[in-house]
Order: C-alpha cells, then structure tokens, then sequence
C-alpha cells in the first residue's frame, strides 16, 4: 500500500473509532487536543490498526505521536520495513 492509501486507511480507522466524519480529519489535526484521543481510545486505535493494516502496533507504540500524519508516517515506516524483511 502506497503512503496514500496508509493515510486514507489511518484517517477511516480514526473516523470510526472516534465516531466523528471523515472530513473533520486533517493530516495535521492533533490526536488529543483536535480529535480528543485519550489513553484508552489509543488502546483501540492501535488494536484497530494492526486488525486493518496487518502489522504491529500497541498503544505504547501510539503514544508520541501528535498529529495523523505522525501516525501514517510510523505505518509508512512500520510497514516499509515490514515488507523489506519479507524479501
């Protein structure tokens, strides 16, 4: 999946776990002070992503980043790195 598609993925899965529309998601809206993530809201945010995305993530994971487009950039990384060890 190219870095577009991880963000529309990122910001689908935060629309729905957070229960608010889609178009409310900037790239640079913050988790916590724009969007209201809290400790438990990352829980299931990281439980969501590994289940959409199919990789490993925690909340511990989860929580220094600030902003969605800190999250798609970790799933960028997570994932690149991923796929490099599978070749």
């Amino acid at each position: 999946m190219d870095k577009k598609g991880i963000e529309k993925k990122v910001m689908a899965v935060l629309a729905d776990r957070l229960d608010i529309n889609l178009k409310k998601i900037k790239i640079n809206s913050d988790l916590v002070n724009d969007l209201g993530v809290d400790s438990f809201m990352a829980v299931e945010l990281a439980y969501k992503l590994r289940e959409q995305l199919s990789m490993a993530v925690t909340a511990a994971d989860l929580r220094p980043l600030k902003t969605v487009k800190d999250v798609v950039n970790f799933v960028v990384v997570r994932t690149t790195v991923k796929n490099k060890k599978k070749k």
